[in-house]
């Protein structure tokens, strides 16, 4: 039993030191320092969370399910493919708890303990949710096979959707419009996120398209998956809330044009992930969305630049 747990001891320092090996890798590549590459992430974070806070009556319901989500997004898909199941599951519960940990200590800042609570069951939950390579079956989507995207992401984050879902309705029964409309809100968060990881330049290159028309159609895909993963719930809210009626369209309406920014911030980045510096720049935009009058055309024309060669070819 001391054998084991010796071994899974170094199991997890071994983990740790590499993925700390390779942050330190990316903050090379970006051509800045580690600690100062972790001094704006935390920047960044905090002040994402503060103005949330001060803008969004919503804030305290949209919080845990954005950190259980973060949780699941920068977990390592590979982790069951290079250790035993007692190891990978181990390393997958402390590594969400410490992607959880900058979110919970916010909260702790807030005093909002019942926002904590359920950040922290989340985030449990979501330890013993199979990932990578280990999961044999395909979740059905409501999405065509084009673009991608969606296909993936809802396939990663059914579990949220439907989560989402079932918070719309409690919201509506418990006559919570508060927690209804940041569930619904979260939706749109979601779709954003599918859009953080480039596809290979091959699945760029068989189209033929212009830059311009490749990425019109790229938006306008997005927007009617994203339509169609929120028509049902904002029907219902519609419906229950008709006095509040214009908070449905004011959230289509930001949701829309944060979506497009990222789609048009990926591939002025592409083949490359979104850096961060760019992700700082959206994050800055998406907090005062009058900057969107400069960044909107500037991650278009870099975006062109960066799909000419490649649709050109």
């Amino acid at each position: 039993m001391e054998n084991l747990d010796m071994i899974n001891s170094s199991a997890i320092k071994y983990y740790f030191s590499l993925q700390l090996k390779r942050f330190s890798r990316k903050a090379a590549d970006y051509e800045i320092p580690t600690i100062v590459l972790v001094v704006l992430i935390l920047a960044a974070f905090i002040l994402a969370s503060v103005f949330l806070f001060y803008k969004s009556p919503m804030a305290k319901w949209i919080y845990p399910f954005a950190g259980a989500y973060a949780t699941q997004y920068f977990s390592d898909k590979q982790v069951q493919s290079i250790f035993t199941t007692k190891q990978s599951f181990i390393l997958n519960l402390v590594s969400k708890l410490l992607i959880a940990t900058p979110f919970m200590g916010f909260l702790i800042y807030k005093m909002e303990w019942l926002s904590l609570v359920i950040l922290f069951l989340l985030t449990i939950i979501m330890a013993f949710v199979p990932q990578g390579r280990n999961v044999n079956f395909k979740v059905p989507t409501p999405f065509r096979s084009r673009p991608f995207e969606f296909i993936i992401g809802f396939r990663r984050s059914y579990i949220f959707v439907l989560l989402a879902y079932f918070l719309i309705f409690k919201g509506i029964q418990v006559g919570n419009e508060n927690l209804a409309f940041a569930s619904f809100s979260f939706l749109f968060l979601l779709s954003m996120s599918y859009f953080f990881i480039p596809e290979n330049e091959y699945f760029v290159w068989i189209n033929s398209k212009t830059p311009h028309q490749f990425l019109m159609v790229k938006i306008k895909t997005a927007i009617i998956n994203v339509s169609v993963l929120t028509i049902l719930p904002s029907l219902v809210l519609l419906i229950f809330y008709t006095t509040l009626w214009y908070v449905v369209p004011i959230i289509y309406a930001v949701g829309y044009l944060y979506l497009i920014t990222i789609i048009l911030g990926k591939y002025a980045a592409f083949p490359n992930e979104i850096s961060i510096p760019q992700s700082i720049i959206i994050l800055i935009s998406m907090i005062c969305p009058p900057i969107m009058i400069f960044t909107l055309p500037s991650f278009y024309k870099r975006a062109i630049q960066k799909l000419n060669p490649i649709l050109a070819c």
